[in-house]
């Protein structure tokens, strides 16, 4: 069971003026303003008309708004204190439900050369990604690598390109299938995350074309890991589904190791 925990310690409260919307149980959403805010309650106006509402449909209210971290859902009191204003709407001890972390790059299934730097007098880790893209990649045949682990990666797009280089993290530890690891990028030069965009690009223009030629073996299947076969030709794959970030968040299904 999940524990729902005081706002307080997860994120702010959205500022007076701020857009939002309140979603009742049926999925109905109504846009609104906030009024005015203070550590523990919002006062709300509906921007559309909004009719009186039972106790019912008042508990099973949600209101959701975008922060930095993601589209952020809150629960908490909702009244309408005004029966003549119906539109004024009242939320008091909120708590966070969850944030969905939406995707802020495209995201290519492909695989290209990896090569992990952790440091510390440890040797690099050749691995490959299975998709890459502006803010992040999967990578296979990353064992040695555990959840939180902040590394130095090297990914080579072209044979005859140099890699793009930066620092990450890992954020997921896929624990169905061993050596995968989702590493979120946290230091990446904009040429370099801008050259890895245009890659993405490209190669979802290719495999989207007719007749594209897409490897069977698809997302699930598994090469040689690059240590084991150092002439490696790495073909490219289908496109990912993962319709979410890296930044904690499982893949569908739950198949793996959330942080925090």
């Amino acid at each position: 069971m999940s524990v729902l925990r005081p706002l307080a310690q997860e994120l702010h409260l959205p500022a007076p003026g701020g857009v939002v919307a309140l979603v009742r149980r049926l999925g109905d959403r109504t846009p609104a303003r906030v009024l005015t805010r203070s550590a523990r309650e919002l006062l709300l106006v509906a921007i559309t008309p909004q009719p009186r509402l039972s106790g019912r449909q008042l508990r099973g209210m949600v209101l959701e708004f975008r922060s930095r971290r993601g589209r952020v859902r809150l629960g908490g009191g909702f009244l309408q204190p005004d029966a003549t204003a119906p539109e004024i709407v009242r939320l008091s001890t909120p708590y966070v439900i969850d944030v969905l972390q939406e995707r802020v790059h495209e995201r290519v299934a492909v695989t290209r050369l990896a090569v992990l730097l952790p440091g510390s007098r440890r040797p690099p880790i050749v691995t490959y990604t299975l998709d890459l893209g502006g803010g992040g990649c999967l990578l296979d045949c990353a064992d040695e690598m555990a959840l939180g682990d902040r590394v130095g990666f090297e990914i080579t797009l072209g044979r005859s390109e140099e890699p793009v280089r930066g620092r990450g993290r890992i954020v997921r530890v896929d624990v169905h299938i061993a050596g995968r690891r989702a590493l979120a990028f946290e230091t990446l030069a904009e040429h370099d995350r801008l050259r890895i965009v245009q890659f993405v690009a490209e190669e979802l223009a290719a495999q989207e074309a007719p007749f594209a030629p897409v490897a069977r073996a698809g997302r699930a299947g598994a090469l040689p890991c690059p240590r084991q076969e150092s002439n490696l030709d790495l073909p490219l794959r289908r496109r990912s589904s993962y319709p979410l970030d890296y930044e904690g968040v499982a893949p569908p299904g739950g198949g793996g190791t959330v942080e925090g």
